[in-house]
């Protein structure tokens, strides 16, 4: 089994994050209907309210290492969700099926 640090955990997350953002961003550039566009954008920006929030956690922690944040166990089942996810990472991840998609006519 392998263990990880809070702090390595967190990486893991803000950089996750980074990945959904990038994905979304893209997506939003690539598409050319307005509606998917405001889709896109919405969760292009979830994704750095996230990022933000593991970042501040972070912080935190950085500064008072013996505290862990209040809801650290809402915290914990987020972040194995969101690791044990490939849907931003790997090779099959969704920015290579999404380069191939054609808008229907």
């Amino acid at each position: 089994m392998v263990f990880y640090s809070i702090n390595e955990v967190l990486e893991m997350a803000i950089q996750i994050e980074e990945n959904g953002y990038q994905f979304y961003f893209q997506s939003k550039e690539l598409t050319k209907k307005e509606n998917l566009k405001e889709i896109f954008e919405f969760l292009a920006n979830e994704e750095l309210r996230h990022m933000k929030t593991f970042k501040e956690i972070k912080e935190k922690l950085s500064s008072t290492p013996s505290q862990l944040p209040y809801n650290w166990e809402e915290v914990k089942q987020y972040l194995k969700a969101i690791t044990d996810s490939r849907f931003f990472s790997g090779k099959d991840n969704i920015l290579n099926f999404l380069k191939e998609a054609k808008d229907e006519k």
